[in-house]
């Protein structure tokens, strides 16, 4: 970093700093005049992890969005809304590829991308609850007109 650069650091980086013999100028500014430093800090994280790919660059990553408190907001309730959307929308456990969002009543060839490890698949909300919805999944060889 060189002439009037800044940007958001952890806590204890200037005394790392120090103690590695390189001078620093801090300061220490109120949440509100913090928040837009930490969305850069954010994109600068985010950043270097997919130029990366290493873990500590993830876990940084999280540390800067458990700072979701200055936006009124805790780790436990950023947690619970991610519970909440897991139960709302499952995750990410099968690795699914939305290939087309199909208008209902077409029933359009789906042709694989990639490897010959692609699936074919179309899918349908079936019945649900407001809490949870449940996914039929349907390969493209048995589609159904609803």
């Amino acid at each position: 970093m060189a002439g009037n650069s800044f940007k958001a650091v952890r806590d204890l980086i200037p005394e790392i700093l120090k103690l590695s013999g390189r001078e620093c100028i801090i300061r220490e500014i109120s949440d509100s005049s913090f928040l837009p430093e930490l969305e850069n800090k954010l994109e600068e994280e985010l950043k270097e992890y997919l130029e990366s790919k290493e873990l500590e660059e993830l876990a940084d990553l999280l540390e800067v969005i458990y700072r979701a408190e200055l936006r009124g907001s805790s780790k436990t309730k950023l947690e619970a809304i991610r519970q909440r959307k897991k139960q709302e929308n499952c995750w990410f456990e099968k690795n699914l590829l939305l290939l087309n969002l199909l208008e209902e009543g077409s029933h359009p060839e789906l042709s694989p991308i990639g490897s010959s490890k692609s699936r074919r698949v179309v899918f349908k909300l079936a019945h649900f609850t407001p809490l949870k919805p449940c996914l039929r999944f349907f390969p493209a060889n048995q589609l159904y007109a609803h």
